[in-house]
């Protein structure tokens, strides 16, 4: 009857031991896939980054054009009027 014990207590053991050793593997294996999906998403989240400050720095140019451009209409608005009006005169009938 001893003996009996003994099996069942050493089967019991071995069984249990290899699930151990799969719920490790398992864990293992998750652990990776999650730093893999981890790094990813840090990846991601650096050219997310990068693409916004270019965006930024298009809108910064743009903005500075349209600022020169709408200072030069202004300069050159009454000039260009003067014109206007001189080639009117010009062609008074």
């Amino acid at each position: 009857m001893k003996i009996y014990q003994i099996f069942t207590v050493f089967i019991f053991f071995v069984s249990f031991g290899g699930y151990c050793q799969s719920s490790a593997q398992d864990f293992d294996e998750e652990l990776d896939s999650q730093k893999n999906k981890i790094e990813s998403i840090k990846k991601e989240i650096e050219r997310t980054k990068k693409r916004i400050i270019k965006e930024e720095k298009k809108e910064k140019t743009v903005a500075r054009k349209v600022t020169i451009l709408g200072e030069l209409c202004k300069a050159n608005f009454p000039k260009l009027r003067r014109n206007q009006r001189s080639l009117v005169g010009d062609f008074d009938w």
